[in-house]
């Protein structure tokens, strides 16, 4: 199963058949003459040898809308019709033209609790398109937060009840924020910031580009120390802890991963880990796979592939 993502700047594709990790690269989408994303990954399929093999890929962006809530317990068409009732009043687009799906996280005695997702189905489209066109048999298609929950579940089997932890993505142009009240995401987030806020740009996986003076964390353990280009993303998250702290149930904690472009960013976990007061580490999405390969040394570079390895656990699952 291949796991395909997708970026502004990059793309990444993972290899796996069953738990075995049998490829993972990334190609850079800058300083390329033309040609667009389907063009490099074929080119990358081309290379890993798995052109034609089943794929799963995933989108993102504030017009995909996840959301977990609880409803009062009901047959499965009914919490099914009940959950898409909630999300259409979120939506701000002609509702045939979304594309819908629910799932069950828990239920006890008396509710379900059930997270749902909305996407504007011509998004899901030019995913498709891309896989398809890259040579790919696209067999399935998620959004990006669920697939760094499948990539998390995965690297961290111990995370369960009584504990919390916040997922941090931070791509090109778009952060996943994802966050978890105890064994279950409670909040999914996208938001419209990324490494280009902040004046950095990744590149390829073995030469990552310095951000300009004064764009660099400066540490400190409060926002007032957080240099301007990092507010909106402090801001988001207190927001999110906030929320957490009205809702969530007993847990203890807080622990938060660090994944994506964003992990490159010299000095962004250790400036998080001193404003947050609470560890910070790198999701490493290689952690429980058997590997057949090579894969790059750092955690840091290893969290950028926790949405395409997310993506072909997802695949794996389905298959």
């Amino acid at each position: 199963m291949v796991g395909v993502d997708i970026g502004q700047d990059s793309v990444k594709l993972a290899l796996l058949s069953g738990r075995r990790l049998r490829h993972v690269t990334l190609g850079a989408m800058a300083g390329r003459a033309g040609g667009g994303p389907a063009e490099l990954l074929r080119q990358m399929a081309e290379a890993a040898d798995c052109v034609g093999e089943p794929a799963w890929g995933s989108i993102q962006g504030p017009p995909v809308i996840a959301r977990v809530t609880t409803f009062p317990k009901m047959t499965p068409d009914q919490l099914r019709s009940a959950a898409a009732l909630e999300a259409e009043e979120l939506v701000s687009r002609n509702w045939s033209s979304m594309d819908f799906d629910c799932d069950v996280l828990r239920e006890d005695e008396d509710d379900s609790t059930v997270l749902f997702v909305a996407a504007p189905k011509d998004l899901s489209d030019r995913c498709v398109e891309c896989l398809r066109s890259a040579g790919f048999r696209c067999v399935g298609m998620t959004t990006c937060s669920l697939a760094l929950v499948a990539a998390f579940r995965s690297a961290v089997p111990q995370h369960g009840e009584g504990q919390s932890a916040l997922l941090l993505d931070i791509g090109a142009g778009t952060t996943n924020i994802v966050l978890f009240d105890g064994a279950e995401p409670a909040v999914f987030r996208d938001i419209p910031f990324g490494t280009v806020s902040l004046g950095f740009h990744p590149g390829g996986a073995e030469a990552p580009s310095p951000p300009a003076a004064g764009d660099l964390p400066s540490g400190g353990g409060s926002p007032a120390s957080l240099p301007r280009a990092l507010e909106p993303l402090c801001d988001q998250i207190s927001r999110t802890l906030a929320y957490r702290g009205r809702h969530a149930r007993r847990t203890s904690g807080l622990t938060v991963y660090l994944s994506g472009g964003g992990s490159l960013v010299p000095g962004l976990r250790e400036d998080l880990s001193s404003w947050l007061d609470v560890p910070v580490a790198f999701m490493d999405p290689f952690v429980g796979l058997d590997m057949s390969c090579e894969v790059p040394e750092a955690h840091s570079e290893r969290s950028r592939f926790a949405t395409s390895v997310g993506n072909a656990l997802l695949g794996e699952e389905q298959a």
